[in-house]
Order: C-alpha cells, then structure tokens, then sequence
C-alpha cells in the first residue's frame, strides 16, 4: 500500500512541519537516586534499565493521551535514543491508516532526584509495621532460619523490610508496608501453622493523616517429628509437621490423625517432656482381640495395648506412663 496522504502532506513532509504528538518543551522527570523509581501522576513506579526507560515510562503513560495526538493516528509510542545534557533525542512512531509513521524529535528534560517513600524509610528507618516471630513452647528451634527461607521465595517482601533484629527467642521484622507485613504472616501460618494476632498503636501524623502502626505476633508451633502432645485428654505421638497440619497417632488407640494446626491452637494442646512422662522398654508377647500383649522388661508387669501396626513376636517397644495411663509407642 502506498503512502498516505495526511491532510494534504506526504508522511515526509508531515513530520517536517507537524508533530505526531504534541508535547511541552520541557519534560520534568523524578527520580528516586537509590531504586531508580519514577514518579508518575503521583505514584513511585519501580523503573529498571536507567535514564532512558525512566524517561521513556514518563512519555507512555502520562503524554500519549488521546489529546495529544494529532487526529487519524493510532498506537503511538515513543522511545528514547539518548539524553544527554538537559536534551532527550526521541523518535515517535504510529500508525496512520494502515502506515506506519516515524518522526524524531528533540525536547528539553529536567530531571530532580528525590528519595521515594519507601527507600526514605529504609535511609531513617522508618516503619509502619513490626513482625514479631517466635516459637511457641520448647527453645532449641531457629527462627531466624525459618524466617530466611520464607523471605528468600518472596522479593516484595524482602524489598518491604526496613530493619531486621534477632532477639533472645526469634526476630524481630520491620516493615515499610503494612500489606508486606501482613503476607509476611499469612505465609508462616500456611507453610508452618503459625498463629497469629494483630494489634495497632498509634504513630502519629503522616502527611496530615493520623497513622497507626501494625504488630503483627507470629507465634509457630513447636513441634517436630516424635512429639507427644496431650489434646483433648488423650497423647498423641507426632509424624509428620507441615502446609498448616500434624499428621499424628493417638496412643490411646493407634489411630492416624490429620489435624489442622487452628483446631490445636482453638482448642488448646501441651506439648510433653520425657519429664512428664516415665518411658520403660517392653517386649511384644502376643495378639489379642486386637491388641497387643506387652510385657515391660523392667518390672515384668503385662499390658495390653492398642497398636498401630503389626510387629515382630519379641520386638521391643516403647511402653509410655502418663497421669495412671499406659500408652504403647512404637
């Protein structure tokens, strides 16, 4: 198709004496001089790629608007060649009918450094938000471990952290973002059964707004492969830990339980010690009406337990007294 004709002009002769798009002699551009952030219709946008992308960004979104255009042309775009000292060498591209359309032009740009929100605070150490994460029970866990391994799958919650403290029983995390803080804990509790409350003080004005700031307490389970924990009255040995639930045996019966970590932080769990507990050796001597027959090597007393699976005759197991109660483990 061959070239058209835009109001009387050829294309050559269009871009010699009218522009494509209409913009001010001087773009102002502002930047952020430690992430490269571009301030644009009010909002810090997170720019990669230096001057020119930032630059090119500003002209895309806040000059090719319908007004600026000259009338019949469609995707317009611009894209920056190079700046350099106060002068930006652009080329402005768009479609006239079915041609495409280039022209270059030539405009001023004055460019300000100013430090955005975000990495103002992390320059002061402002925040909005503090994650408290602790261990809820026994010591001997790493928190800060834990915490790292989240942070290192998540980059916007990495680049939302003003601070981090390691405290005697876990870390302390500040946040920039309150939402950071908040996906931060919604993480732990579904990965690791955390539990979690929110509390708000008061920080004063910001900009004329009163704002509060979040803690948020993270509190993980402290439980792990082997565990007995008492719930509901009755002992039940840990399996498994993890995606928010404890795969378990209750000793009572030798039954498999799958329970969510809410329903044992709503309805109350205690994690035992072999202090609270006397374990002794027995010795498998039989079956019977499904149970089996367990003779403690010790003292020669005999029980009759229930038993999660079958073993050999004359296997030792692990014979558990809890408050007047014999538990069978194996």
């Amino acid at each position: 198709m061959g070239n058209p004709i835009i109001d009387g002009l050829c294309p050559k002769c269009f871009v010699k004496e009218r522009r494509i798009l209409e913009l001010p002699a001087v773009i102002k551009l502002t930047t952020c001089p430690m992430c490269g952030s571009v301030l644009l219709g009010g909002e810090w946008v997170r720019v990669t790629g230096g001057l020119n992308l930032a630059l090119e960004k500003l002209l895309n979104e806040s000059y090719v608007k319908r007004e600026n255009v000259y009338p019949g042309f469609s995707n317009v775009k611009v894209s920056v060649r190079g700046v350099d000292v106060g002068r930006a060498s652009l080329i402005v591209s768009g479609f006239y009918r079915d041609a495409v359309v280039t022209q270059e032009l030539v405009v001023g740009v004055r460019v300000s450094k100013r430090l955005c929100p975000k990495c103002l605070s992390l320059k002061t150490g402002a925040y909005s938000a503090l994650v408290q994460v602790r261990y809820e029970g026994r010591g001997g866990f790493n928190v800060a471990s834990v915490v790292s391994d989240v942070l290192s799958r998540y980059r916007e919650l990495r680049e939302s952290i003003s601070d981090i403290e390691e405290v005697r029983d876990g870390i302390d995390i500040k946040f920039i973002d309150q939402s950071a803080a908040r996906n931060l804990a919604v993480v732990l509790k579904r990965t690791y059964g955390a539990r979690i409350k929110h509390s708000w003080k008061g920080a004063g004005l910001v900009r004329g707004k009163r704002r509060s700031k979040l803690t948020v307490s993270v509190r993980l389970p402290a439980l792990g492969s082997g565990d007995v924990i008492e719930f509901e009255g009755d002992l039940i040995k840990v399996t498994d830990v993890g995606g928010g639930r404890v795969v378990a045996v209750r000793l009572s019966n030798g039954k498999v339980v799958k329970l969510a970590m809410d329903a044992l932080w709503g309805r109350g769990f205690k994690r035992l010690t072999e202090k609270d507990y006397k374990v002794s050796v027995g010795r498998i001597l039989a079956y019977e009406g499904g149970k089996a027959v367990v003779q403690d090597i010790s003292s020669g007393e005999v029980y009759r337990l229930p038993i999660p699976r079958i073993v050999d005759y004359g296997a030792e197991v692990k014979i558990l007294t809890y408050k007047g109660r014999t538990y069978l483990m194996i």
